[in-house]
């Protein structure tokens, strides 16, 4: 409820100057999806030490041997199906869990070049076909945006991430999200301010500028955008937002309730974290807004054994 909030990136205009920015054309005005991972290549994965003639065992060829390293990247092919005549002494990663490695099959930067851009990473193209995207992404439709592309040009997307909206980011329709912002300055392209934007996991949504180039980060829930020309915000999904602990974000009842004990039970395991649960839970379904949600249900008074009753000597 209440006014829109004001910030300070966004001053109050004159009616001339939103009609500027009404007359701006935001090229590719369907939704630009992307992915909360996958950044920095596409990953092959290695059979053996010396695959297609490398040197792959030795941990100082290896350009990052961290845990879950598959999540900062693309998942591909093999190496073998990928092709050896492919294999040129790129990065090569591990997991350091699994001790699985990868060649990184780097993603090129097309920015509008209309041909010859193959591993298209999110948001960029201009692509043709499924085939010219980085894996799993799909080529889509008039769907570009940002000043490197002209109108019709189509950029690859994930079908499961989040989607751009025209306008600044809001927390509910009409209420600007400026909780948990943070500048990171200006980018050169929409892509890089993702790229920069997505560093942090714990992102909700990226806004852009159009003019200025200016990138802001967002943490806190982002459900809405303001629908003005001049901006451009990429939000996660609901769900995604939902299962970062922004709970607000949740879309029914009794994800909100999971939610919000997964967040207050955070790290415990075993028995201090049924007991947590347990505690949480009786505390939550007190509330109204949360009756209806199935977990509630479920929560009934807890019994308690009656002390044992001392009789006195006679």
């Amino acid at each position: 409820a209440g006014l829109p909030k004001l910030s300070a990136r966004r001053p109050l205009v004159t009616r001339a100057a939103m009609a500027h920015r009404a007359s701006l054309v935001i090229l590719g005005s369907a939704a630009v999806a992307y992915t909360a991972d996958a950044l920095k290549g596409t990953l092959h994965k290695i059979s053996s030490c010396d695959e297609c003639g490398g040197d792959f065992c030795h941990s100082n060829k290896w350009a990052a041997d961290t845990s879950d390293v598959e999540k900062t990247y693309y998942l591909g092919s093999t190496l073998a199906e990928w092709g050896c005549k492919e294999f040129k002494h790129q990065d090569i990663v591990r997991n350091k869990d699994t001790e699985v490695k990868y060649v990184v099959e780097a993603v090129e930067k097309c920015l509008g070049k209309a041909d010859g851009c193959t591993n298209i990473g999110e948001g960029d193209g201009d692509c043709d076909h499924d085939s010219e995207c980085a894996g799993g992404l799909k080529c889509g439709t008039n769907n570009c945006v940002g000043s490197h592309f002209v109108a019709g040009d189509d950029c690859c997307y994930d079908p499961e991430g989040g989607v751009f909206d025209a306008g600044w980011c809001e927390e509910s329709k009409g209420m600007d999200q400026s909780k948990g912002q943070e500048s990171l300055g200006t980018q050169d392209n929409v892509p890089e301010c993702i790229d920069k934007c997505r560093s942090d996991p714990s992102y909700t949504a990226c806004e852009w500028k159009t003019d200025s180039r200016e990138c802001w980060r967002h943490t806190a829930a982002v459900l809405a955008a303001s629908g003005d020309a001049g901006y451009q915000c990429y939000h996660l999904s609901a769900d995604k937002q939902c299962a970062l602990g922004r709970c607000e974000a949740c879309s029914d009842a009794s994800a909100t309730v999971k939610c919000h004990l997964d967040k207050e039970c955070k790290g415990k395991t075993g028995d201090p974290d049924t007991f947590c649960r347990q505690d949480a839970l009786a505390a939550i379904c007190k509330k109204s807004e949360y009756k209806s949600a199935s977990q509630c249900a479920v929560v009934s008074k807890p019994t308690t054994t009656p002390a044992a009753v001392v009789s006195k000597p006679t």
